[in-house]
């Protein structure tokens, strides 16, 4: 969050406004923005809309991700610069999924996987790189909003697909257990699925419960389950405030050593070292990655008791 502070101070004062003229032209009391600016919370998604249009800037810029709109005019160096070169299987399977076919798209992954693609790379290389095109042709306005919601159901199909739970990985009383969920108010529920995923695969008990679940279902949730790790995803900057908030809850209330806590998600990418401030053990930049720092915090092995070594 401190690019997105530092980016609104910068923009408050070279208008020469105080940080009470800001609030009043947003609606907000002085203690919002002042808030804003001191990190200590962050603005929803509509906030942040309104706040790049009054001072003119792109949401990237606001973020702290590209230089500065000028004169109300695109900017196009950086709309063409920022576009990511996507590998050649993620780049058919989103022209694939753009078309409607899932079947093929699917077929495509099935394809690299019995060319020996684990679950992991097909979701690091072709699924995931696929989705973060898909959310940038979105935020640029390039993709209406039902292509996108087509594109994220598909994938959740080809998801289902090849993620079958093998038998050797199925709930045990042996097994660690993790929870595994987005912040509240998250929408973007893949990532997690898909961290769920690789954990099954890895010999954890998963629980997936979803997003939109409050602090308190947080609790009973691991309060029933007892688990080893909570894993949390954020792919909107607007619900890293939510994120903060339940690992304070969690901490507080007595739980915070019984468990580890990791995040990820896009939203922590744009914010290096924002997941220590949090309080997270850990943090990981895809699914594949926050399996590996899963059996780094919790040690294990399949034939032993699931706890802790050491």
């Amino acid at each position: 969050m401190a690019d997105f502070a530092a980016r609104l101070t910068g923009l408050r004062k070279q208008r020469g406004l105080r940080q009470v003229d800001l609030a009043d032209a947003m609606g907000v009391a002085q203690t919002t923005i002042a808030n804003y600016e001191r990190k200590a919370r962050f603005p929803d998604e509509q906030m942040l809309g309104r706040l790049a249009d009054f001072f003119g800037v792109g949401m990237d810029h606001l973020l702290g991700r590209s230089v500065p709109v000028r004169d109300g005019g695109p900017n196009i160096a950086t709309a063409t610069a920022d576009a990511p070169v996507l590998p050649e299987a993620a780049s058919r399977c989103l022209q694939l999924l753009r078309s409607n076919h899932a079947e093929a798209a699917l077929g495509l992954v099935q394809s690299a996987m019995r060319d020996g693609l684990s679950l992991g790379r097909v979701y690091r290389e072709i699924l995931q790189p696929a989705l973060v095109e898909t959310g940038r042709l979105w935020e640029r306005g390039m993709l209406a909003v039902g292509e996108e919601h087509l594109i994220s159901a598909a994938t959740q199909g080809i998801m289902s697909r090849i993620a079958a739970t093998p038998p050797a990985a199925r709930a045990s009383s042996t097994r660690p257990r993790c929870l595994v969920l987005a912040a509240a108010g998250e929408t973007h529920l893949i990532g997690a699925g898909m961290v769920a995923d690789l954990l099954r695969q890895g010999g954890w008990d998963a629980f997936f419960p979803g997003g939109n679940l409050g602090i308190r279902h947080v609790r009973e949730a691991a309060a029933q389950i007892a688990p080893r790790l909570i894993a949390i995803s954020v792919t909107m900057p607007g619900c890293l405030h939510a994120a903060a908030d339940l690992i304070m809850a969690l901490s507080v209330h007595g739980r915070r050593r019984a468990f580890h806590i990791i995040v990820g998600g896009q939203a922590f990418q744009r914010y290096p070292g924002l997941w220590r401030e949090m309080g997270a053990d850990a943090t990981a930049e895809d699914a594949e990655r926050a399996a590996e720092a899963a059996r780094r915090l919790v040690p294990w092995t399949s034939g032993g008791s699931g706890r802790r070594k050491g």
